[in-house]
């Protein structure tokens, strides 16, 4: 649930009123969506001229249709990577923050309080779906920046609103009882899992947003580590390049009978979590290396 950290965050903006700051934020993420949208489109350009030793005027076609383009414009959703749906969720997601800004700040507290509720409708269709024989929906009906971004940006907010409370409730939790809670917790989502209740299970939000708290309200005690400075440095890398390195694995000889593998299936995620952290490291490296020399 990223959305949470992003709103956990950017909670600072709306609390002081800092609308530079808040402008900063949003520009710094429309320049890695203008990146993805343009490292995406090119490599599935190349893909078709390569496959089939034509000028991809098909593959453009079929992509920038009026419908797909009402779907990107309104839904965030682009026809030629779906899972950049995010970055164009959370684009509009902040443009809708930066507007209620120019409110004051009960107005943008009420919103706030009252967004989660937008996570009614997106639970209720998801549930018609894939508790009954209709296909299961479009994805960029669920996954946008209504029924998704805002209510779990909004959870971020108030998480920060009231770390407080949060952290005094934390506090006076026995660890035994906060350990069998999670474990409550995971084997509802497990049973969700194999249900096939939802697009995103029930018990994941609790999950997260117990975790979340949790580690809110130990960060004074955490301090910084290694691992979470990795995390800020290249966490937008990494979500923008994974699902890249994954088509590419896509694309190797043998890999429908090698991902088969128990092995395989147990170790992709880390293997490709791990792939997008060194290319991150080595982009990262390689573009302070250039800025230097300019």
């Amino acid at each position: 649930m990223p959305f949470h950290i992003d709103k956990f965050y950017w909670h600072n903006c709306i609390s002081s009123r800092r609308t530079p700051q808040a402008a900063a934020v949003f520009f710094r993420c429309a320049d890695l969506t203008r990146v993805g949208n343009l490292l995406y489109l090119s490599f599935y350009i190349a893909a078709y001229w390569m496959g089939t030793d034509r000028f991809p005027i098909d593959y453009l076609s079929s992509v920038f249709t009026p419908h797909n383009i009402m779907v990107w414009l309104v839904f965030n959703q682009p026809k030629w990577c779906i899972p950049l749906w995010y970055l164009h969720a959370i684009l509009y997601v902040y443009l809708i923050y930066y507007g209620l800004l120019r409110l004051n700040e009960k107005s943008i507290k009420r919103f706030t309080l009252f967004a989660p509720l937008l996570l009614l409708p997106y639970i209720c269709i998801s549930l018609l779906f894939y508790t009954s024989n209709i296909n299961p929906p479009e994805v960029w009906l669920i996954c946008n920046a209504y029924f998704n971004g805002l209510p779990f940006f909004a959870i971020g907010c108030i998480i920060k609103m009231y770390l407080e409370p949060f952290k005094a409730f934390v506090g006076k939790m026995k660890s035994e009882n906060f350990y069998l809670l999670l474990v409550i917790l995971a084997a509802i989502q497990i049973f969700e899992r194999f249900q096939h209740l939802t697009e995103v299970y029930i018990s994941t939000i609790l999950l997260t947003v117990l975790l979340f708290i949790f580690s809110a309200a130990r960060k004074d005690s955490a301090g910084k580590t290694a691992l979470s400075a990795m995390g800020k440095k290249h966490s937008g890398m990494i979500y923008l390049i994974h699902y890249l390195i994954l088509e590419m694995t896509w694309q190797i000889p043998g890999y429908a009978q090698f991902s088969e593998m128990p092995v395989y299936k147990w170790s992709a995620s880390f293997l490709i979590l791990f792939a997008s952290l060194i290319f991150s490291i080595v982009f990262s490296r390689v573009k302070g290396f250039f800025s230097k020399k300019s």
